[in-house]
């Protein structure tokens, strides 16, 4: 399968290139301990504890499908002390950096939404900067084969601690435009500062769009559910570590 990036000839090359997210693994991720010394279990010869880092799953789904970088920097600040109290804003500065280059015009690269907060999305407002609805402009318009649609999202398990990217589905098949991207400002985030250039900035996931129905039963006892589910523990239970990567481990490979 194939997914096709593209943006405006006059700036492609400029731009930072969609990489696949096994090339752009996080810095703590590299730099993270795969063990640590056993403190729940002390029997003689038990091997140091795993972290997060040989969680397979865990790991998996740091590389699935594809990171969009940042293509400029986006400098933010506070200006509340210019705004109603009750109303803080943050500007947002791009100097003279790129922006979207269309052919009939000109777009920002970072977009204010018309509406003053997230308080129509429950538990979205408490964590992030009253008056601060924007979207990114992204300048790749994306295609997949037919039946394929796209998931946008944060990295997952590596989001930027100063943003709250919003999710979304797109028909990248029969939808060729560039797709926009929902985010707010997280509060605490230290003022002023930067967006860099590069950063990670959203997980593209290609999936197939298929039919689904689901169901509910029990796991009797010694039935063929049953007897899958205790070979599949015996399997794990049979290594020290890597238990499911050995047996369960087949990730999907995005070049």
């Amino acid at each position: 399968m194939e997914i096709e990036f593209f943006a405006n000839a006059a700036i492609v090359k400029t731009l930072l290139p969609p990489v696949p997210a096994a090339a752009a693994m996080p810095k703590w991720w590299l730099n993270a301990q795969r063990s640590v010394p056993n403190t729940a279990d002390v029997s003689i010869g038990s091997p140091d504890a795993p972290t997060f880092k040989v969680c397979q799953p865990f790991t998996d789904v740091l590389r699935t499908g594809y990171i969009i970088p940042l293509w400029q920097d986006i400098a933010y600040s506070d200006t509340s002390e210019y705004a109603p109290m009750s109303e803080s804003r943050i500007s947002l500065n791009w100097g003279r950096g790129t922006d979207v280059v269309n052919i009939d015009e000109r777009l920002k690269p970072i977009e204010t939404k018309g509406w003053d907060s997230w308080s129509e999305i429950e538990g979205v407002e408490e964590g992030l900067i009253n008056g601060t609805a924007f979207s990114f402009i992204s300048p790749w318009t994306i295609r997949t084969p037919p039946g394929y649609s796209c998931l946008f999202t944060s990295p997952l398990n590596s989001e930027d601690s100063r943003l709250r990217l919003f999710a979304g589905i797109v028909n990248t098949d029969t939808y060729f435009n560039s797709v926009n991207f929902f985010f707010g400002i997280r509060k605490n985030t230290s003022m002023p500062g930067v967006f860099k250039k590069g950063m990670p900035l959203v997980q593209v996931i290609p999936f197939k769009r298929e039919e689904w129905t689901s169901s509910v039963a029990p796991i009797n006892m010694y039935s063929e559910e049953y007897n899958i589910k205790q070979s599949t523990i015996g399997q794990l239970s049979s290594h020290l570590q890597n238990g499911y990567k050995i047996h369960h481990g087949c990730p999907i490979k995005f070049k």
